[in-house]
């Protein structure tokens, strides 16, 4: 949601390690998963040094010329490896983290799980347009409140997927909190946790679901190529586009930032979290400098001004789904 705004918190830390055999010693990096859904996760990098432990660490030789082998599990939970000049460097759970760890660094190139799979470069920017095929589908009259998993058919059928809008609106999580008013506050679900309310019907109490439920619907149906890349800079998000996926995004109906009186406060098991009812779901299938191509679910292939769709998308809190051909 808008920076400063969303008290609803969540995240947990993982352990990622690079060790150099030579030196007789393992460093490890404490990094941070995305804490607010519209601060880019940056935290700063803890290094600890920890004597080997080869009864449950897997490891092969390594020198100057050799990719350092990451035992499978580890893969599974940080496929964002990151080499410079051709050398590995470190592995990590998050693009945006990732992402931001190579720019800080020259000569970086970002790989998804294996050598095979480029997602990022720093001798590669980002292309001045670029245009991916994907279905336009409608999500009425059947889903009323259904933008997110109609986008994201479109993404999935756009990979090849045959999977319709209403397999994934009974198959999406949902948050069964009930709509209640107490001491004049609003308590509800959290769209971080399951789809919050009616899915099908404006005639109940509704909203929506963000990126997390919906991510987890996607890797049932992509495996071990659907990438969440929320937190991150919005042109890191266009490098999918790019590479010839379109991208899955939380946005509001207006495509651009919204004022203070479009959002209320909700209280949930989580906490408080601030929401608009303007909240919206659209595939993004082409940029060039000035503009953004979206497939709109309420049935619009739109072009929009792409600095007011960025800003629109940071508000809602950066959150982005696309995958690796």
């Amino acid at each position: 949601m808008k920076e400063g705004r969303n008290r609803a918190v969540w995240g947990k830390t993982a352990l990622a390690c690079i060790a150099t055999l030579s030196l007789g010693y393992v460093l490890i990096k404490e990094v941070s998963a995305v804490h607010h859904p519209t601060v880019s996760a940056n935290p700063a990098a803890v290094l600890h040094t920890a004597q080997l432990n080869f009864a449950n660490t897997s490891f092969t030789t390594h020198n100057e010329d050799q990719e350092m082998k990451i035992p499978e599990a580890n893969i599974e939970q940080y496929p964002f490896r990151l080499y410079q000049q051709d050398r590995y460097v470190h592995a990590y759970a998050s693009y945006s983290e990732a992402v931001s760890e190579a720019k800080g660094l020259s000569n970086t190139s970002l790989y998804f799980k294996s050598k095979d799979k480029l997602i990022w470069a720093s001798d590669k920017p980002l292309a001045s347009d670029a245009q991916v095929d994907a279905p336009l589908i409608y999500q009425m009259p059947e889903l009323q409140r259904g933008c997110e998993v109609t986008s994201l058919a479109m993404l999935l059928q756009s990979a090849g997927v045959d999977v319709d809008k209403m397999t994934l609106a009974d198959d999406i999580i949902k948050d069964a909190s009930p709509f209640e008013i107490i001491d004049h506050e609003i308590h509800f679900g959290n769209p971080n946790d399951g789809f919050v309310g009616d899915i099908v019907s404006f005639d109940n109490p509704g909203y929506g679901v963000y990126h997390g439920p919906i991510m987890s619907l996607a890797e049932q149906y992509l495996p071990r190529k659907i990438i969440d890349a929320t937190g991150g800079n919005f042109d890191d998000i266009l490098r999918f586009v790019e590479m010839g996926a379109p991208v899955w995004v939380i946005t509001n109906m207006e495509y651009q930032t919204l004022d203070d009186d479009a959002f209320e406060t909700w209280e949930t098991e989580e906490g408080g979290i601030d929401i608009t009812y303007k909240e919206h779901s659209v595939l993004i299938t082409g940029f060039d400098e000035d503009t953004i191509y979206i497939h709109d679910p309420l049935g619009e292939e739109e072009q929009v001004n792409r600095d007011d769709f960025a800003a629109a998308w940071e508000q809602m809190g950066q959150q982005a789904i696309s995958y690796v051909r």
